[in-house]
């Protein structure tokens, strides 16, 4: 592949990059680097070369990975007005052929990162001087120019990557099974995670023990183009293992999670309420169990998890607590459990909970119940475990939870 400007037609060309079977060599205005990156048969590889008239620093890249780096190869400016791109094949050995997939051109450097993730196939690489898409369909590509189509999804060392350009699309990730720890109560899962663009709908990562799969962590902030840092706090207590999804579509996006690794202890959920939105649910279903996160091991400093039980209407919700094991404070202002009769704090309070002593039945005078469960970052416990269900509301019900009104019940008031 050779660059040449319109001014320059028919000199040398202002860059040339040349591919052969085991090296890359990089030309700017005669001055050469030579790199070893060979090419392995039946292996796609990712390449890509940088290169600013500043202090003629270079870099390359292959699948991602910087090989090779260094300055003083010209310091002339290259792209100046219109030029011609020649892309070029040699074939001398029959018994070796090779494909293109896509050529595209810059006017500026890319971050490492930024090259890593295009090497994964995350996101639409257009390039803003040389276009590929717009490129290969104003041409008849040859034989040895190859298409692809849709949505990918890749794996490649410690990267998961899934991108979107048309259809839902989801990719799983699933780890083996961790037998319960000896050391400790928690553990704190970190990771690196790119999401962008609106085609990225939900990252989630949940742990899943012997009585099933339970969310931890859940993003669906597409709106940043650069790699974050995550992290949540996972109970260790029990066997157990990890499923991590990505899913994609209707419009271009990319989601990419890697670099995942473990410390001992719980930590804070990064970044600021993923979590708490991971643990937060609305609930329909007539019966289930709410549980702390974690349980049965330690919560996590700063929870903040929020449930809203909504029932038919005519019917009420009525709440058992199993199990309690919340920082004791005489107010309850540190650890608690607070239960909402309603959809908003402004309605009535059914209870405060805290410490370890299991309050009585509760039970809803509307079709509605609201619970909050909050820690500080100081002491935690193994938190809660209750069970709900719905009761209809029979008219006996009603007029039992209006005593002291003047509703008519049972055929009006009766007075001697």
């Amino acid at each position: 592949m050779k660059y040449t400007s319109a001014s320059e037609s028919g000199k040398t060309p202002a860059f040339s990059i040349d591919q052969n079977f085991t090296s890359l060599r990089l030309s700017v205005y005669e001055n050469v680097i030579s790199s070893r990156i060979s090419v392995e048969r039946h292996t796609w590889r990712h390449i890509c070369v940088s290169w600013s008239y500043q202090h003629g620093f270079w870099k390359i890249y292959q699948d991602g990975k910087m090989l090779g780096f260094n300055r003083l190869l010209s310091a002339e400016p290259l792209l100046s007005g219109t030029g011609v791109v020649t892309i070029i094949f040699q074939q001398n050995n029959l018994t070796f052929s090779s494909r293109l997939t896509g050529v595209n051109m810059w006017n500026h450097d890319m971050g490492m990162e930024e090259v890593r993730r295009l090497s994964l196939g995350c996101g639409v690489e257009t390039g803003n001087l040389l276009n590929w898409f717009d490129l290969s369909n104003k041409v008849d590509p040859p034989v040895y120019v190859k298409k692809l189509k849709g949505p990918s999804c890749t794996y490649r060392e410690d990267i998961m990557a899934i991108i979107s350009s048309g259809p839902e699309e989801k990719a799983v990730l699933v780890s083996p099974w961790y037998n319960r720890s000896t050391e400790g109560f928690g553990k704190c899962l970190q990771f690196r995670y790119l999401m962008f663009g609106p085609g990225a709908k939900t990252l989630k990562i949940f742990q899943e023990l012997e009585m099933g799969p339970r969310q931890i962590w859940k993003d669906f902030n597409n709106n940043v183009p650069f790699w974050r840092y995550g992290q949540v706090s996972l109970t260790s207590v029990a066997r157990h293992k990890l499923i991590i999804k990505g899913e994609v579509g209707g419009l271009p996006g990319y989601i990419a999670i890697g670099g995942l690794s473990w410390i001992d202890g719980y930590c804070e959920g990064q970044p600021d309420f993923v979590d708490n939105l991971a643990c937060s649910k609305t609930l329909v279903e007539s019966f289930g169990f709410i549980l702390s996160p974690q349980h049965p091991g330690f919560y996590a400093p700063k929870s903040h998890c929020t449930w809203l039980i909504t029932a038919p209407d005519r019917h009420v919700v009525r709440l058992e607590v199993i199990d309690l094991q919340l920082e004791h404070d005489p107010r309850c202002a540190t650890d608690y459990l607070e239960i909402i009769d309603g959809n908003n704090f402004q309605e009535q309070r059914l209870g405060k909970f805290c410490g370890e002593e299991i309050p009585a039945l509760i039970e809803s005078r509307s079709n509605t119940v609201m619970i909050t469960f909050r820690s500080d970052t100081d002491i935690q416990g193994n938190g809660f475990k209750l069970h709900y269900s719905f009761r209809e509301q029979t008219e006996d019900n009603i007029c039992a939870s209006k005593r002291g009104t003047s509703d008519l019940c049972h055929g009006g008031l009766f007075s001697s």
